[in-house]
């Protein structure tokens, strides 16, 4: 997933350059500026990345609340019983 995150901040980091260079920037000031959107990006999609894992792991039953489930066959179970 990380991967996806470093080529979606290089394209905004190019599409933000050839932005600020061709709307009249000098090229230090437009790589400068593609570089930090870049990186501020990239930071917000690994910190929202980390809290949805936090989230799902938070989410997750423990094993002994899914232990204590009847594992007793039911009618849908059985073959050929009738719905009531």
């Amino acid at each position: 997933m990380r991967i996806l995150f470093i080529q979606f901040s290089g394209l905004l980091a190019a599409l933000t350059f050839a932005n600020q260079f061709f709307s009249g920037a000098s090229a230090g000031q437009a790589f400068s500026t593609a570089v930090v959107a870049a990186l501020l990006v990239y930071a917000v999609l690994v910190a929202g990345d980390l809290l949805v894992q936090r989230l799902l792991e938070l989410a997750e039953p423990s094993a002994s609340e899914t232990s204590t489930v009847d594992s007793a066959p039911t009618a849908h179970d059985q073959p050929g019983a009738l719905a009531a």
